[in-house]
């Protein structure tokens, strides 16, 4: 019994450090998921005694119970008392001025926008994962993932976004996104597995993802503010640059586990779970 606390506690502190980095991050980047998914790692904890058919029950109540919030409300204006409009990325704005805009501000304007879209979605998603995980899926994903699984996904997911486009019902929608997110994971997974030598290279930039995700917005929001903004850049000039950004990042992650078990960011992460400094060379 005091392993598996010892085992909870761990896990959040460690959903609290997650969401300490997702704050530093909004320094630079108001969008930054990681505060709010430490934050819902945390409450997922008490979750962790539930049976397997509990917690798929738990999923499907809070889902759909955040349908009906969201059809019902617009919880962003209930709690803050007004509507949003982010003026932090205004093109008069330079990167000072970015920086300069306060971190708890930047918290609480995603959170208007997170309460918009739903407030118990994002629990609703981890449960989900949290379920797909206890139910031992992962260890036989091979199993899942076929061209069938990757139909009985893309058509009612198909379905739902013409549903929706002719009726406009939030309900819809989230159903749909819902089924898109797996029939995407299933086409790349399938994609992955059939062609594994041609994608190997791609392993390192997905052990270094809390770097890599961490960089994209704040070297997104220093090129935008410094460079693409101020010169007058062309979309496709600036999707040229952020695939060349994209494709630095595969290259560093490659090299720097050359040399290092962890990335630099998961590194610190690591070390301030375990409250402890630890060599990171191979």
């Amino acid at each position: 019994m005091g392993r598996h606390v010892g085992k909870c506690r761990k896990f959040v502190w460690r959903c609290f450090l997650l969401a300490l980095i997702g704050l530093f991050n909004k320094i630079f980047y108001t969008y930054d998921a990681l505060l709010w998914y430490g934050i819902w790692g945390m409450v997922l904890a008490g979750f962790r005694n539930l049976s397997v058919r509990k917690l798929w029950v738990s999923f499907f109540v809070i889902f759909i119970l955040n349908l009906f919030i969201k059809q019902s409300m617009d919880l962003g204006v209930l709690v803050f008392g007004s509507t949003f409009t982010n003026t932090r990325y205004v093109g008069a704005h330079g990167l000072a001025d970015i920086v300069a805009y306060p971190v708890w501000t930047a918290a609480c304007d995603y959170m208007r926008v997170t309460l918009k879209g739903g407030v118990l979605y994002c629990l609703s998603l981890f449960l989900l994962g949290y379920c797909i995980g206890k139910s031992g899926i992962i260890e036989k994903l091979d199993r899942y993932v076929t061209i069938k699984s990757l139909l009985l996904f893309a058509v009612p997911y198909a379905v739902f976004v013409w549903m929706n486009l002719q009726f406009h019902m939030p309900v819809l929608k989230s159903i749909g996104y819902l089924c898109g997110a797996f029939c995407y994971a299933l086409f790349f997974l399938l994609l992955y597995y059939r062609a594994y030598p041609f994608f190997r290279f791609l392993e390192p930039y997905g052990k270094l993802g809390l770097t890599n995700y961490s960089m994209q917005g704040i070297i997104g929001v220093v090129l935008t503010s410094l460079l693409f903004i101020p010169c007058h850049w062309p979309f496709e000039y600036v999707l040229t640059t952020m695939l060349l950004f994209y494709v630095l990042q595969v290259v560093f992650s490659i090299a720097w586990l050359n040399h290092h078990r962890y990335g630099p960011l998961e590194w610190l992460w690591r070390c301030a779970t375990e409250r402890k400094w630890f060599s990171n060379k191979r």
